[in-house]
Parts: structure tokens; sequence; C-alpha cells
């Protein structure tokens, strides 16, 4: 057996498994926290994830696929609505998103993290940060949900941490500004 071969394919496959592939001339709603400069060359030249990264990406990707199972076995037992993951777009397809599923007309985002400190650390405000909540904000407003729940798990602990966003108009509208000024950059036209 060639142990050094065998750990480098290991590592390339894990790094295909991740679930984050770079991509190219597609705008991402969880970019629109970005300066429009940054997301601006993200549609241009692609967003790469370096294979280092890829790998870190694949625990928490794997975490995240075991949550959202989870979930849907709790939803069942409490008699609560799933829907699965979906693709969402905007601008004919040029600006996308991916949920992580919904539950009772919430539109549902995962999200990991090492462990308790940092968890702690995030709740201290009460709030998820900007960029989780500009995400959320495009599901809602380019989706078919009104409220939003990001839960976080920590991945050494498995310790939660459910917080329900509501939309907020001044955000969305940031948002639906910044998606047009990019896409005119980028395409011409929004």
């Amino acid at each position: 057996m060639n142990l050094p071969q065998l750990e480098l394919v290991l590592k390339a496959v894990t790094a295909d498994l991740c679930g984050h592939q770079g991509r190219q001339g597609q705008l991402s709603m969880s970019w629109l926290s970005l300066p429009v400069d940054e997301i601006v060359d993200r549609v241009r030249n692609g967003h790469v994830v370096d294979p280092e990264n890829k790998l870190k990406l694949f625990q928490g990707t794997q975490s995240e696929i075991a949550l959202r199972g989870r979930l849907e076995i709790v939803c069942k037992k409490l008699g609560l609505p799933w829907g699965d993951p979906e693709t969402l777009s905007a601008y004919d397809g040029r600006l996308t998103g991916h949920t992580d599923g919904s539950i009772d007309g919430h539109v549902v985002e995962i999200k990991t993290v090492p462990n308790v400190d940092i968890l702690n650390r995030l709740k201290s405000d009460g709030r998820v940060p900007f960029k989780v909540f500009s995400q959320v904000s495009a599901y809602m407003l380019w989706g078919s949900h009104k409220r939003a729940l990001v839960i976080y798990e920590t991945r050494a602990e498995g310790a939660l941490w459910f917080c329900e966003c509501l939309p907020n108009k001044r955000v969305e509208g940031e948002l639906k500004e910044k998606a047009e000024k990019v896409l005119e950059i980028v395409h011409g036209r929004s």
C-alpha cells in the first residue's frame, strides 16, 4: 500500500466533497454583505476556495448535513412542516442562493462553529453577525419565506443556538440596490 498516495487521494476526494466549489459569472446571495468592488471581482474572476480550506470546510459541511437530517426527524415528531433545501434565484438566474431547508414557514440557515467559546461570543450580541443576517435577508427578499431561522451548532460540543430573523426593509433595500449595481457593472444591466 502506498500511504502517501492514499493520503493525497483522500485529501482530493475530501476537497471535492466539501460542497464549496469555485464559481464565476454568477452572483451569490451570501456575498451581498461585501463591498461592491469585492463582489464584482468575485463574479468576474471567480471565487476560489483553496484545497487546504476545503478540507476544513468539509467538516462544517458534514456537520450541517447531519443537523439537517436531525431537524427533519424532529419536525416529523413535532408535526412541523419541513421543507428540503432549495435554490433561489433572481435577475434571470444571475443571482442565486442555496437554503438549508425550511421549518414551518421559516427559511433555515445552518452555521457551524468550532466550539462553545466562539458560539458564546456570537450569542453575546443576541443577534447573528451582519454577514449572516444579510444572507438570510436575501433569502427572505427573493424567496417565499417571511421569517428566517439561523441555527448554530458547535462541532466540538454539539451546543446549539437558534436565532429568529425578521425582514428589515432597509437592509432588503440595500441588498437589492447592491445586487443591481453589481449586475449592472458586470453585465451592463440589472
